[in-house]
């Protein structure tokens, strides 16, 4: 059993099981943030057979006021694996099929909204509970602190006129492969209708620092988008730091 330390306080406990059965995971919300979990699995009985995603198999909350999941994954092993990148381009171009698979599921009827407002007020929540480390902004950005970087994104949010359903983390860490293919994709707690910029920001910066950036433009070109707007990409990049 693998321990890891998941996005926004989730400890992950990958479990093997008999080979030919799927992976299980456990995900565990600490108590001061369990939406993270139930998030989850408000999401992923939404995407059943509109997406290959994990099986929700347990739910429940802890007695210490977090709460816990058990997963079924789906088969295949995430994007980040080394058996994935002897081919760096196949590994760009399936990722661009996954994410465009993602933004055409109709947006008509979704419950779950990821826009800038929806996403601004729990960062400013998150900021005014001291519950943001600037240590874990990325180096580019910690010069200039955690509520100065806030006002930025409150000053400069721009018009949400793209609207897609999106993951809301989009990268390798989220995409399962197998020799044929995208089999799965996994972490849906913050996915929601929101500006497709917000998804591509997060698949370039994952890209650029895990495969190498001049890869980028071919991902772009096989999602089908050969010049999104860099204002929203950098605006998405720097909100994704505090959600």
């Amino acid at each position: 059993m693998a321990c890891r330390q998941g996005r926004r306080g989730v400890t992950v406990y990958d479990l093997t099981t008999t080979k030919g059965w799927p992976l299980r995971q456990l995900k565990v919300a600490a108590r001061g943030n369990p939406y993270v979990a139930v998030a989850e699995v408000e999401r992923l009985a939404w995407l059943d057979r509109r997406l290959p995603v994990p099986k929700l198999l347990a739910s429940a909350p802890l007695a210490d006021g977090g709460h816990a999941l058990v997963l079924a994954l789906t088969t295949g092993t995430p994007a980040t694996d080394p058996e994935h990148r002897f081919q760096p381009e196949l590994l760009v171009d399936r990722m661009a099929s996954a994410l465009r698979f993602v933004h055409e599921i109709p947006v008509e009827g979704c419950p779950f909204s990821s826009r800038i407002d929806v996403r601004l007020r729990a960062v400013k929540r998150r900021l005014d509970a001291g519950l943001v480390d600037p240590e874990q902004l990325s180096p580019a950005y910690r010069r200039s602190g955690p509520k100065r970087l806030v006002d930025l994104l409150i000053e400069r949010a721009p018009v949400e006129d793209d609207l897609v359903f999106c993951h809301g983390g989009f990268g390798l860490e989220a995409v399962r492969l197998d020799p044929s293919g995208v089999t799965g994709i996994v972490d849906w707690d913050r996915a929601g209708v929101a500006d497709r910029c917000a998804d591509l920001a997060q698949a370039v910066g994952s890209i650029a620092t895990l495969i190498g950036p001049e890869l980028i433009a071919r991902f772009l070109s096989g999602y089908g988008l050969e010049r999104p707007d860099a204002r929203k990409l950098d605006y998405y990049a720097l909100l994704a730091e505090f959600t």
